[in-house]
């Protein structure tokens, strides 16, 4: 597993380094943002046609899954949707998918963290910044601990398509709205 979890790294992290800057002025697209939402809904709710796999994560489904990983540092795709769309496609067993998924998101976080905490360093903010700074961050963990428990159980239940839905509405809901500006 953990030769699964190093490869499957190395494509986002090559990625991330190569394309910094670039996708960091992604997030000023919400056009883009929108229309990468409502591509992960459709792939999400394509996870239900995929045939019910009882396979493991193996080295060439690693790097497959570290490349849709690395596909998600686009703003509005989905790292998880991605990752366990990908392993659901494999044919990876749905526990398994899960389970990876998270696996593969805390060296990519902890990198991401690390290229941040440079900026930070270059650039200090100021006292209250930092307090704002870390209630964002407090704030960022409980929320995704809580979408994390929220996920696993949609993908143990066979559910998980259904959350490509919300995606296609929330994007919808943005291009329609002018968010896409």
């Amino acid at each position: 597993m953990a030769a699964a979890i190093a490869l499957g790294c190395v494509p986002a992290g090559i990625v991330g380094l190569a394309f910094k800057d670039t996708l960091e002025a992604a997030f000023g697209s919400p056009t883009l943002v929108c229309g990468a939402l409502m591509a992960t809904g459709v792939i999400l709710l394509g996870t239900a046609l995929a045939k019910p796999g009882d396979g493991e994560v193996t080295l060439w489904r690693a790097l497959a899954i570290g490349l849709a990983q690395a596909v998600a540092i686009v703003p509005g795709v989905s790292r998880s949707g991605a990752t366990i769309a990908t392993a659901l496609f494999l044919g990876v067993e749905r526990n398994h998918a899960a389970r990876y998924s998270f696996l593969l998101s805390l060296p990519v976080i902890a990198g991401a963290a690390a290229l941040q905490t440079g900026d930070l360093i270059e650039a200090p903010p100021s006292p209250d910044m930092l307090v704002a700074l870390g209630l964002g961050a407090g704030v960022s963990f409980v929320a995704g601990v809580g979408a994390l428990v929220l996920l696993l159980r949609l993908v143990q239940r066979g559910w998980f398509a259904h959350f490509g839905w919300y995606c296609l509405a929330v994007g919808g809901y943005g291009l329609s709205v002018g968010f896409g500006g």
